[in-house]
């Protein structure tokens, strides 16, 4: 009887060990999916859905099988790429949404992608998309003076307008970081807040939580904006102007003008649009990012070390040198100081 009821208690462990390990297992795979969900922010998956969309378009037209995919299925649809209104870049990102998928589905096909026939495919891509970039022009002091002679500041609406481009410059915000695209996008957690503003002495300190670098919000920080003495161009002094106007809770987006409406991308570059019309600028030279460029080229010509310009843009790589082409009294400096250490050079010999 003693060993039955070892045996028993026995089996009885086990089988509620087996238990606990099921269950545990099945909470490891629930995790699993969000690690996963995690991984990738919502607009990136986004575009990989799209892409995957476009290439299950072609397959689903011509009647082949998607995947896995065959290197001569795989040539074609970089051949109807390069047919399209695409950037090289737009193509490329595309095919590598379409690897990921391909390699998640099986990984022995990432030898797919890898073929010489793809390689030499794409450098034909390039070679036929290629084309010269169109970059916006930065705006300069003088444009804002002027866009602040347009506007009415007495109107909370053109107020908000005003405060949202004065960020945009100072802080050399992007308009993702400021407004949602459309009304119903609104996120707290992306966009900035009424309570996401503070005031201090000397700064105005922008709660800094997302960004186009910053998806999963992995650095949060407060970012300082000194306001300048010239009332036109005092950010802080505008900001609570709108506090003081448009009464509204502190969880309401910042760039409100009443208490059910604010502005969104639309709107935002709408007023945009009509200051750089009666300035009698092009409206295909500006836009909003001339801001964030202006900003840019400002620092540069103040001399700034390029560390810190990256750092003021939160650019993660190098691509915001490219504004130094607008740059000309930076590029002016260089060459005078060239020019006088070849003279000096010439008096020494």
């Amino acid at each position: 009887t003693g060993k039955n009821n070892t045996a028993y208690r026995t089996s009885g462990e086990t089988h509620q060990q087996g238990v606990v390990h099921k269950e545990s297992w099945r909470r490891l795979q629930a995790e699993s999916c969000v690690l996963r969900k995690r991984g990738l922010a919502h607009g990136t998956w986004a575009n990989k859905i799209s892409h995957l969309r476009a290439y299950t378009a072609f397959t689903c037209y011509y009647n082949v099988p998607d995947f896995p995919i065959q290197l001569g299925v795989l040539l074609r649809f970089i051949a109807l790429l390069a047919r399209g209104p695409y950037a090289y870049s737009s193509a490329a990102n595309m095919l590598g949404s379409l690897k990921w998928f391909s390699v998640l589905l099986d990984p022995s096909s990432e030898r797919t992608f890898e073929a010489a026939l793809v390689s030499i495919s794409m450098k034909g891509l390039k070679a036929q998309l290629s084309r010269p970039t169109h970059q916006k022009l930065p705006f300069a002091v003088p444009h804002l003076a002027e866009f602040y002679n347009f506007l009415n500041l007495n109107d909370p609406k053109q107020l908000a307008g005003w405060c949202a481009m004065l960020l945009a410059f100072f802080g050399c915000f992007r308009i993702s970081n400021l407004v949602p695209a459309a009304k119903i996008n609104f996120d707290p957690l992306k966009h900035l807040k009424r309570d996401d503003i503070r005031f201090t002495d000397k700064y105005v300190l922008v709660f800094y939580k997302w960004s186009k670098t910053n998806q999963n919000s992995g650095r949060v920080a407060w970012i300082p904006i000194c306001p300048v003495s010239d009332e036109r161009f005092n950010i802080q002094l505008h900001l609570k102007s709108l506090f003081s106007i448009v009464k509204v809770s502190s969880k309401a987006p910042l760039f409100s003008f009443s208490k059910p409406k604010f502005h969104s991308k639309f709107s935002l570059i709408r007023l945009l649009d009509q200051c750089v019309y009666k300035a009698g600028l092009s409206l295909a030279d500006y836009s909003w990012h001339s801001f964030r460029r202006g900003a840019a080229v400002f620092a540069f010509e103040l001399g700034l070390a390029d560390s810190a310009v990256q750092l003021l843009g939160d650019w993660s790589s190098s691509a915001f040198k490219r504004y130094l082409e607008f740059a000309f009294v930076r590029k002016a400096t260089v060459a005078d100081e060239i020019a006088n250490s070849f003279d000096l050079c010439v008096k020494n010999m």
